[in-house]
């Protein structure tokens, strides 16, 4: 007996250099139904949704109600800015644990 896999809604906060590629391998991949993409720069949202078939969403929290599951692919410097996706408890993938303060670094 074949057993159906879901597919999961993908999101990607911060559509930079690596957001970017976040959201083309999302957007590539068969177990994927949905991307997701946000970023402070509605317009640089918008390209990268336009350029990969995603959706753009207008805040974080428009992202985490549509998504089963998040990369955080912001500078590491503004990582605390991303800590919503724990309180929205979504599986989370971020590039880096590093932040200007210790209290910043926990999520």
């Amino acid at each position: 007996m074949e057993t159906k896999r879901r597919r999961i809604r993908a999101g990607v906060v911060g559509t930079g250099r690596l957001g970017r590629e976040h959201a083309r391998i999302y957007a590539s991949l068969d177990s994927v139904e949905r991307v997701l993409v946000y970023d402070r720069e509605s317009a640089r949202a918008e390209a990268v949704a336009r350029e990969h078939g995603a959706e753009p969403c207008a805040s974080i929290d428009v992202l985490l109600a549509g998504c089963d599951a998040v990369s955080v692919c912001t500078p590491a410097t503004d990582h605390h800015a991303a800590a919503p996706p724990r309180r929205a408890s979504r599986h989370r993938r971020s590039s880096a644990r590093r932040a200007s303060t210790a209290a910043r670094m926990k999520w």
